[in-house]
């Protein structure tokens, strides 16, 4: 017997926790667990239904369902510090930059876009977000492998569906937002409202950490007590950074904290990743660590598994990409055009069944950086390339684009045109290894289509580690 709140997967003798707002789905929902043999059924004081099994009433299904998990699981936040980000993009790069910090200092765990690290042998989540359960178990989990913190991404969708329902954050960040990621909203209001409700679970003494250099920064400010902490190229940002020097090996910026000024050399490539590294310090500082101390573990970041994962040949060199915004792919065009002695050419496409609204911007970008710009497939769903190409070459002013349908055959023509100094740039699946057709993942790398047709051994053991 086991509670659960999704009736697709109600088995006999569970219980149902109905925690969908819609009281007609409500009711639906319910007859649907107790044709499946619920034993329980927990809902609203607003149903009126006559069921074959019995009916606890309460004034509040999702708080009911938050405090039976959080019992069932022994409370396992108390002594684990949450820390929550949000975003349209940036989220997986701050996520990941504040996990490789903390894990310096302490045990730090991660939910996110690349999973749940340390990994859970029965939690394998395909989103994002993880639904409310799997984060209070994850949550129990690693309090028991004795970590101390857990920063996991929030995303606009998992917000909307209640996945991070009452959690206790101690840290709420928001990185940015931009007019993208729609296809889960009914309108741009509606997505910052969803992000909003993040800093909604905070308390006076919880911390946000917002970007002034966002349009959005004024709506956010002032949402619940908690602390507010600020970072970005504004003087008067809390954490405030200049003189940005970026290059193929490595960027540098003067870090201003406190009428003291910082001189930061890190590893991590491009404009963007100043504002994820400074948003990270900006949260370890919030946590009690020391600036100096912090500075000091910089050197050991990592490049972001699908972000300007760099692979040298001898004439040419090729980065892969996760952007798949219009604004992280103008970050990405910027920092590669900086840094290109040669030609650009870029591999991308437009996933199926959403974004439609921001192709265009993403063709004409690319196509105005590139000498070559390469339309292709990027997780088509059930939408035909032929529209998707459409979509992507409506305010195209070069005539410099090839298509081709095939993701494989257009890394491998890119390869073909390539000479000395010139930069692949393929955008959009990073070290994804799968492609979305119709309902369906098919097994698709671009690591491994760039390892076999170079013939570089062990190429994605070493991008994937």
């Amino acid at each position: 017997m086991k509670l659960k709140n999704n009736s697709k997967k109600i088995k006999k003798n569970d219980i149902y926790i109905s925690t969908v707002e819609n009281q007609q789905l409500k009711e639906k929902y319910i007859k649907d667990a107790t044709k499946k043999k619920a034993s329980l059924i927990i809902t609203n004081k607003q149903v009126n239904l006559t069921l074959p099994c019995p009916i606890l009433k309460v004034d509040n299904e999702l708080s009911s369902y938050y405090q039976i998990l959080n019992d069932y699981y022994q409370n396992p936040f108390k002594n684990l510090t949450l820390i929550g980000i949000t975003g349209t993009d940036g989220k997986t790069s701050v996520a990941t930059i504040i996990k490789n910090l903390l894990d310096e200092f302490d045990k730090c765990a991660n939910i996110g876009t690349n999973g749940l690290n340390p990994k859970h042998p029965k939690i394998n989540s395909k989103n994002t977000t993880t639904t409310l359960e799997e984060t209070i178990k994850y949550a129990k989990y690693i309090k028991d492998l004795n970590y101390k913190y857990l920063v996991m991404e929030c995303s606009s969708e998992g917000l909307k569906q209640n996945r991070c329902y009452n959690l206790p954050y101690k840290i709420a960040i928001l990185t940015n937002i931009t007019k993208e990621h729609l296809n889960a909203h009914n309108s741009l209001e509606e997505y910052k409202n969803c992000k909003k409700i993040l800093f909604n679970y905070l308390d006076e003494n919880s911390i946000k950490i917002l970007n002034t250099d966002t349009d959005y920064f004024d709506e956010f400010k002032n949402i619940s007590n908690a602390k507010l902490l600020t970072y970005g190229t504004n003087p008067n940002a809390i954490f405030s950074f200049e003189d940005v020097k970026t290059t193929y090996e490595n960027t540098t910026f003067i870090l201003k904290y406190q009428d003291k000024k910082y001189f930061i050399n890190s590893p991590l490539l491009g404009t963007f990743n100043v504002y994820n590294l400074v948003c990270s310090i900006a949260c370890l500082i919030s946590l009690g660590f020391d600036i100096n101390d912090i500075i000091s573990k910089i050197k050991t970041l990592k490049p972001i598994k699908g972000r300007i994962n760099i692979i040298e040949t001898k004439k040419f060199k090729i980065i892969l990409d996760y952007a798949h915004t219009t604004y992280a792919t103008k970050q990405i065009l910027d920092y590669v055009k900086s840094i290109c002695l040669g030609n650009l050419y870029c591999i991308v496409g437009c996933a199926g069944n959403r974004y439609k609204e921001k192709r265009q911007e993403i063709g004409k970008l690319v196509s105005d950086y590139s000498k070559i710009a390469i339309f292709t497939k990027d997780d088509p769903r059930n939408e035909k390339l032929s529209i998707i190409f459409k979509d992507m070459s409506k305010d195209l002013t070069k005539n410099n684009v090839i298509y081709i349908k095939n993701r494989k055959k257009a890394i491998k023509k890119a390869i073909k045109l390539a000479k000395k100094n010139d930069i692949i740039l393929i955008l959009g699946k990073g070290l994804d290894n799968y492609m979305a057709y119709k309902n369906k993942y098919k097994k698709y790398s671009d690591l491994k289509v760039i390892e076999k047709t170079l013939k570089i051994k062990n190429l994605s053991k070493k991008l994937s580690k």
